[in-house]
């Protein structure tokens, strides 16, 4: 049988390899002709730029080695701890002392007229090391960058510390107790009856001590305020108005002195209080002189000498150093502008050149196209026409063999690409039905799913169960540690959740950090089963580029059927299931139509709660607040509860959810506001001077009204705005912090306080925390609660209570429940303690009773 015989085929490449090798030809000809006239001054003018572009490269580099520079000298002032700031700012001034000796001509063509400037430019480098180590030294020795600090440690804290110890002693022999009879005791007389009486004397002497100490505290309060003011740069603006309030005190303080030596010459003060005026009168000179000195070096501008060192020498030095760079920067341009002189005469002379080649060119392409229309072009359209009838799906016409190679080789090659698109086509549908990111099944093939196993689950009488996942904290990561973190977090999630499900299962990424699995044959206990092991799994740390990260889940579970018989049914059941979940920190919750916000149990209570606020149905209980060095309760905070004629009482947080979820937590604020104002009015009547301290929710913060509602209620029942005090969490000010710090300054102009609740459990910036008017930081229960077992715990809420004075607030300890707590928080200095160990919330007739019972009883005693 005689063999087919294959096509000849003639390639366009062999036709015009003749004619390009003519053509060739002519061109290296012409070429050839200038060639030699251009070759030399192109090699030197090549050399040249060659140089330029190095010094220019250099150049540049020793600029950003500056700049470089002084950037690691700023976080060195800010982190002078981190000794690779002062290493990077050694290596960078290494650098360019090697760039400038880079720079350096070697053979002296051109340029020469740099070695001067470079000179200059590598003395004016050296200095600015120098000056960056006498920085770096100041920097590291506090006494060295703050010269008031040695003043203060040396002889301010030795006599603060002293005066307080000896004004603490006189006041404690002055007070008055009756425990003696009249005529044994001085400052004390017998009336008709018998009975021994305070006279008025002993209670000036007591009052006269107490008022000096008190002066002193807060003398040395806002000493601390004007040194926090100066040195940390919190209120510079309140530095004048601080050193007027200190001179005022400390007159204050040597009025009283004078009325105490008085009643110390007529032998009316103790030994201890006598002591005390002779120990004032030699100390309180001593320290206004050493205060004035510390003020005078604050307002002479050299009170912190790295800064000034950077203003008188880093700076100045940079702008010579910068001011160097651009001369030689311009010696270059100008040697660069004339080697393009010497290229533009060059291009001149090729310019001829090319003329004539172009005239060679045209011909050619003429003679090529001729040729290209009836070899390639016509085959072209062909496979063109073969292209759109694939696309629009219609019959293709035959592509015939043709006698070119490269045409052919294009029909072959539009066959072969027919067959991957098709190919590509199956990964696209791949594509539409898994997550891009974590390669899971998406939304659209799990649905598809469930109605697959829905319509089995029918058929064969099983259960099957949908979980919804949502992470806990992811937010965190993504906000901290950036997106790729986060996006390999949840690609480790995935698989960590697959390892734990079956071969039937499926497990989806929704969207997020929100996951679905779909649980076959499987009833509502197995689901818990399946839940808890998710749980425990999701626990275990993640590794991800040296983080350890710590994240939980909070998962919804809708059953089949008795939760939904659809998959859209399903999905949203587990949903509000998972929402539950998260809302009361359950790990796991099965749906249940009573949390269901759309069901019509949840529409009654919303009802009801409309009903209770507008028929004073809600009530008010109150929880104290003691002065834990007068130990004396000293406010109280109102909580409120709700106790429902048919559930009994509903948590106060789903309360307050269910209020902002409808509208309602601002006229619920109201209400409490207005119950809580009108209770301290009545403790106000009895002669309980209280504060109280009421909760605002983040939506409150967004009613425009809040301030005028406040002032008119507290006209209304003529209470002093300074007995009221506002709560907010520091995560809710955060939602919004320009909102949040508009609200807050507007009730601070008001009066009345603004507490941060929780303090510690959020993520809030101190740069807004100092922006903000508050008064008092309350330090979340959680942290307060286990400080006695729990060491990192205490020492938060140690360098809590230290922040909160060193920005001149009130702190209070949440949580407080046993006496070691307590005696802890109070040694560590805190303000005000709250808890369980001091009272639970009380309703208002019997927080009056213990507040008559309690008034002089210490908080270990309550």
């Amino acid at each position: 049988m005689l063999q087919k015989r294959k096509p000849k085929y003639r390639s366009l490449r062999t036709r015009h390899i003749s004619l390009a090798l003519l053509l060739g030809f002519i061109m290296i000809a012409g070429a050839s002709i200038g060639y030699r006239t251009t070759l030399i001054d192109s090699q030197k003018a090549d050399e040249l730029l060659h140089q330029i572009t190095h010094q220019s490269e250099h150049l540049e580099h020793i600029e950003e080695l500056i700049h470089a520079s002084y950037r690691s000298m700023d976080l060195f002032l800010l982190e002078p701890l981190q000794t690779e700031h002062r290493q990077a700012v050694t290596k960078y001034i290494d650098q360019g002392i090697a760039s400038i000796n880079e720079m350096r001509p070697v053979d002296g063509t051109g340029l020469d007229d740099l070695d001067e400037p470079l000179a200059r430019l590598e003395r004016q480098i050296k200095q600015f090391g120098i000056e960056a180590e006498q920085l770096f030294e100041i920097r590291i020795d506090p006494l060295r960058q703050y010269p008031t600090m040695g003043i203060i440690s040396r002889t301010l804290m030795p006599i603060r510390n002293n005066i307080v110890f000896i004004l603490s002693e006189a006041i404690s022999e002055a007070k008055p107790v009756i425990t003696e009879p009249a005529d044994e005791k001085p400052g004390i007389t017998k009336s008709a009856d018998e009975k021994p009486v305070i006279t008025e004397s002993a209670y000036d002497i007591y009052t006269d001590f107490v008022e000096l100490r008190h002066y002193f505290d807060r003398m040395s309060l806002v000493f601390r305020l004007f040194m926090v003011n100066r040195n940390g740069g919190f209120n510079s603006e309140s530095i004048t108005q601080q050193a007027t309030i200190i001179e005022e005190i400390y007159a204050q303080i040597l009025v009283r002195l004078t009325h105490l030596k008085e009643h110390d010459q007529s032998g009316m003060i103790g030994f201890d209080g006598s002591t005390a005026i002779e120990v004032l009168e030699a100390t309180l000179p001593v320290w206004l002189e050493d205060y004035r000195s510390i003020k005078e070096i604050n307002d002479s501008g050299d009170w912190r000498l790295d800064t000034l060192i950077m203003q008188k020498k880093i700076l100045p030095l940079t702008d010579e150093i910068t001011r160097t760079i651009k001369t030689i920067g311009k010696a270059i341009k100008l040697e660069n502008s004339q080697i393009a002189q010497s290229y533009n005469q060059i291009r001149e002379t090729q310019t001829l050149l090319l003329a004539a080649l172009i005239v060679i060119i045209v011909i050619y392409i003429i003679t090529m196209l001729l040729s290209l229309e009836k070899m390639v072009f016509r085959p072209i359209a062909a496979v063109a026409r073969a292209l759109k009838a694939e696309a629009f799906g219609e019959k293709q016409e035959l592509l015939l063999h043709t006698r070119t190679r490269e045409t052919q080789d294009l029909i072959d090659a539009f066959y072969e690409m027919n067959l991957q698109v098709r190919n590509r086509q199956m990964a696209l549908e791949y594509q539409a039905l898994h997550d891009a990111l974590t390669g899971l099944p998406n939304r659209t093939l799990i649905q598809e799913r469930m109605d697959y196993q829905l319509m089995a689950a029918k058929r064969e009488e099983q259960p099957m169960a949908l979980f919804i996942l949502d992470l806990n904290r992811f937010k965190e990561v993504n906000d901290t540690l950036g997106h790729h973190i986060g996006d390999q977090l949840l690609i480790d999630v995935g698989q960590r959740f697959k390892r734990c499900m079956r071969e039937v299962d499926t497990i989806a990424r929704l969207g997020g950090d929100e996951f679905a699995i779909l649980l076959p044959n499987t009833a509502r206990k197995q689901s818990q089963t399946v839940a808890e092991k998710l749980i425990e799994t999701i626990k275990e740390p993640f590794t991800i580029e040296e983080n350890q990260l710590y994240i939980g889940v909070s998962i919804g579970i809708a059953c089949y059927p008795m939760d939904g018989e659809d998959h859209n049914t399903l999905m949203q059941h587990a949903d509000v299931a998972m929402y539950n979940a998260k809302l009361n920190h359950l790990g796991y919750a099965h749906y249940n139509v009573a949390e269901d916000d759309h069901s019509v149990g949840r529409l009654s209570l919303i009802q009801d709660l409309r009903h209770a606020i507008r028929h004073n149905e809600l009530e008010l209980y109150f929880q104290p607040k003691v002065d834990i060095y007068e130990n004396i309760p000293v406010g109280a905070e109102a909580l409120l509860r709700w106790k429902h004629p048919e559930l009994g009482f509903i948590a106060p947080d789903q309360l307050v959810d269910i209020a902002e979820g409808v509208g309602l937590i601002d006229e619920l604020t109201s209400w409490v506001m207005n119950r809580a104002i009108a209770q301290c009015a009545i403790y106000h009547k009895e002669g309980l001077q209280l504060g109280i301290s009421i909760n605002l929710s983040v939506k409150n913060l967004l009613n425009d009204q809040l301030s005028s509602e406040i002032r008119e209620l507290l006209e209304r029942h003529q209470i002093d705005s300074r007995f009221v005090t506002f709560e907010i969490t520091e995560s809710s000010m955060m939602d919004n912090p320009e909102n949040s710090i508009k609200v807050l300054n507007e009730l601070s102009e008001i009066g009345v306080g603004i507490s941060v609740d929780d303090f510690g459990t959020g993520f809030s910036s101190l740069a807004y925390l100092k922006q903000l008017p508050v008064s008092e930081l309350k330090i979340d229960k959680s942290f307060v609660m286990e400080m006695a077992q729990n060491d990192s715990d205490a020492v938060i809420v140690h360098s809590t209570i230290e922040l909160g004075h060193n920005l001149g607030l009130y702190v209070v300890a949440e949580g407080v429940e046993n006496q070691q707590t307590c005696d802890i928080i109070k040694h560590y200095g805190c303000d005000m303690v709250q808890g369980y160990f001091i009272s639970r919330p009380l309703p208002a007739n019997e927080f009056m009773a213990w507040l008559r019972t309690h008034t002089d009883r210490s908080p270990s005693g309550s």
